[in-house]
């Protein structure tokens, strides 16, 4: 019932109820020594029912020897009871075990190919040939295991496995939990990790506009990560269907882009068009949306005045340039938010733009059924 691995004191602490004829109950007792480990990891370590190689890893820290080798580290599977019906946690007797994969390492961590991945986050790694992308902040991973993409680890400082442990307890957790120091975790990301808590998964594979999308945000060209994601969230919050990118636009699941749109990346359908722009056309003539394009231009129509169609697409370009002319010669419609004749601002940033446009357009849509 239980996967007992790297706990052989638990068995030892369960033994004297055995022999007093309560096999069930050493059961329960064992179990509870795998909770109490998986629950309060920071205090793993000081357990006095721990594996001889936690307390082997102790008795390194506490000497100054940074250990390296195979036996610096303590991995255990926990197996946490839940309720068959509602998966949440409960007590050891009545429920089912998920199994948690948990490995605790120190400074070997730094050299372990498993947490290659992990390693020097700042430089753009994991690109969109990786196939692979990574979700920092425990707000991000908890999204992250609520959607059907495939997580292939997590990496976490104790604090945070304590957090999330109800959560792993509710899912498929077929993938390691690797289980750092706050400094290890800093060293092997390159920079102050100071949520404690990484995540590894696959990207989805390649979107389509969904049939019968009402409302879809077209990005032109834009390359900054940190606009990128906003824009992301606010297509989620004013309730788009999705989002296609020009060739040229950013990484949507690039760190920053994935944190800055506070996990929207993951479950709204992102299409990067592969030809331009006969993709972008093929949002009018296939899914029958208008081409509207936010402009700064005092010959566009004002957003107060526009009375959005039913389905349309709305073209935002980067800041500075904004849409090209090319891209503006094939919108139905030109629209624009009027400035205020002030030296010191003469545009809004895309994100904020972004944001008052979506309202307009999803209320006016509201208001007309």
């Amino acid at each position: 019932m239980i996967d007992a691995e790297g706990l052989g004191q638990g068995r030892d602490a369960a033994r004297p109820v055995q022999v007093a004829g309560g096999a069930a109950l050493a059961q329960v007792a064992l179990a509870m020594v795998a909770l109490d480990l998986a629950a309060r990891p920071a205090l793993a370590f000081q357990h006095r029912h721990r594996h001889a190689k936690a307390a082997q890893l102790e008795r390194k820290g506490k000497s100054g020897d940074p250990g390296t080798g195979d036996d610096d580290g303590f991995h255990c599977q926990m197996r946490i009871p839940v309720c068959p019906a509602s998966r949440n946690p409960v007590c050891p007797i009545l429920g089912a075990f998920v199994p948690i994969d948990l490995h605790f390492l120190t400074e070997s961590a730094l050299d372990d190919t498993r947490l290659a991945d992990y390693r020097d986050l700042q430089d753009r790694r994991l690109g969109e040939d990786s196939g692979r992308f990574v979700a920092e902040s425990e707000l991000i991973v908890r999204k992250l295991l609520a959607t059907d993409l495939r997580v292939c680890s997590l990496l976490l400082t104790a604090p945070r496995l304590a957090s999330l442990e109800p959560l792993l307890a509710t899912g498929k957790s077929d993938y390691p939990v690797f289980v750092v120091p706050q400094s290890v975790m800093d060293q092997i990301a390159g920079f102050h990790v100071h949520r404690g808590c990484l995540a590894i998964a696959e990207r989805p594979r390649q979107l389509v506009i969904p049939a019968g999308a009402r409302t879809v945000v077209v990005l032109v060209d834009l390359v900054d990560v940190d606009n990128l994601g906003a824009m992301a969230r606010n297509a989620a919050a004013f309730g788009a269907d999705a989002i296609m990118l020009s060739p040229r636009c950013a990484d949507p699941f690039y760190r920053k882009a994935v944190r800055t749109s506070a996990g929207a990346v993951l479950s709204l359908p992102i299409v990067r068009a592969m030809r331009w722009p006969e993709d972008l056309l093929a949002l009018r003539e296939q899914h029958g949306l208008a081409l509207v394009g936010a402009v700064l231009s005092e010959r566009a129509l004002t957003l107060a005045s526009f009375v959005p169609p039913a389905h349309l697409a709305i073209l935002f370009g980067a800041e500075g340039p904004g849409l090209d002319e090319e891209t503006m010669r094939v919108c139905d419609a030109l629209v624009t938010i009027p400035m205020a004749k002030s030296p010191a601002v003469d545009s809004l940033n895309v994100a904020t733009a972004g944001a008052v446009f979506l309202y307009h357009v999803t209320q006016r849509q509201r208001s007309a059924g």
